[in-house]
């Protein structure tokens, strides 16, 4: 009942099993130079992950990256979701609610030197789903408000974010 990551071939149709075991694994993001992969893993044994929420929120779930070549896996985050490298592959961005709401935090490639990205206003806001750009300079992140669902952009040469949507 447990989710795996896999890889295709897509010339051949040859799915290699990538991660597999007794805990489910979701949200695969390749690195840039295509050696590795980060994914989320279930803290709990046998136990599926599942948004927590109408909006999509997980809990319960690890960033773990996996060396294609060796297939040696490692814990990089606690308690985070959503990772993305950013082009170079020298960072991770990625969602967690470890001061408070869920915000945009990064660290670097080994997990370590965490740094909270974004902020807001409102403990009800939460910000998800980070995607760098590709200069490595701005990080695009879905805002949740209420039943608000917004796109904005933080530019980490400033440290300020943008609205792209603004559903008012």
């Amino acid at each position: 009942n447990n989710r795996s990551i896999f890889l295709k071939t897509v010339a051949t149709g040859e799915e290699r099993r990538l991660t597999g075991g007794d805990h489910d694994d979701i949200q695969p993001a390749w690195s840039p130079d295509g050696k590795s992969i980060l994914f989320v893993r279930s803290r709990q044994p046998n136990v599926k992950l599942e948004p927590g929420d109408v909006f999509g929120l997980f809990f319960e779930g690890d960033i773990w990256s996996i060396d294609l070549a060796t297939q040696k896996e490692i814990r990089l985050v606690d308690n985070a979701f959503n990772p993305h490298y950013s082009p170079d592959g020298k960072r991770i961005a990625f969602d967690a609610s470890w001061a408070g709401p869920r915000r945009i935090w990064a660290v670097d490639s080994l997990g370590h030197n965490p740094q909270q990205l974004t902020s807001d206003t409102s403990e009800g806001i939460s910000h998800v789903r980070p995607r760098w750009s590709p200069d490595g300079r701005r990080l695009v992140f879905q805002n949740i408000e209420q039943t608000k669902f917004d796109v904005r952009v933080f530019d980490l040469t400033n440290g300020k974010s943008i609205w792209v949507t603004r559903d008012v």
